[in-house]
């Protein structure tokens, strides 16, 4: 691990994309901000995102993509998106992906309990072997710095039907000057595997607003 490359304490925006956390996710946000704050004496803030959806789960990139104007509005020098199925088992996760110094970084997702492992990224590295380089990711749990958007803009992620989503969002970071990055020595615990965009459309049926009688 290396230092901050900061010269004062560093804010941190924890953005969970949805409020219907699995068990034990929302416990293992908290422990790991009240760890970053405890290494860094820096500043944290952690918003859940409630749905925007009108066809779920078509539009994550949509919320994502607000989550990554707040983080820029509000001058945070990093932002993790945060799905509510990744359990954050070591709780030093940010503060060790913070100080790897990458514009955009991953920990390794352990999917040993789903019983079938899903390609997520590319290459998909062994755990422990450092910190590699990726040709594309899943958002599933990333830490970016925030100047990364002063090069993308402020909408990264795209919001359209893809069946590459992962690629094409992975590639319009990389070919706009921001690397991909995996630190296989930290890892996360997916607890369900990803649902392919296919299983969604069969059943596809639009919802109401939030608070919409």
């Amino acid at each position: 691990m290396g230092e901050i490359s900061l010269n004062r304490p560093p804010r941190l925006m924890v953005a969970c994309i949805g409020s219907d956390f699995m068990e034990g996710v929302a416990d293992s946000v908290k422990r790991m901000v009240e760890h970053f704050a405890q290494k860094t004496g820096g500043h944290y803030n952690v918003v859940v995102q409630e749905s925007l959806i009108a066809l779920p789960p078509l539009g994550l990139g949509a919320m994502r993509n607000f989550q990554v104007m707040r983080a820029v509005e509000q001058d945070y020098d990093y932002l993790m998106l945060l799905d509510n199925d990744v359990l954050l088992e070591d709780p030093l996760i940010a503060f060790k992906l913070i100080t790897r110094n990458k514009p955009y970084i991953v920990p390794w997702f352990d999917q040993s309990g789903l019983g079938n492992v899903h390609r997520i990224a590319d290459p998909m590295y062994e755990r422990d072997q450092g910190l590699l380089q990726l040709a594309w990711t899943t958002p599933f749990c990333n830490l970016i710095e925030v100047n990364s958007f002063r090069l993308t803009g402020l909408r990264p992620f795209s919001d359209n039907l893809l069946y590459c989503e992962d690629e094409y969002n992975s590639q319009f970071f990389r070919v706009n000057g921001v690397s991909i990055w995996q630190d296989t020595d930290v890892h996360v615990k997916l607890l369900r595997g990803p649902t392919m965009l296919w299983e969604h459309l069969k059943e596809l049926k639009p919802v109401k607003p939030k608070g919409t009688p």
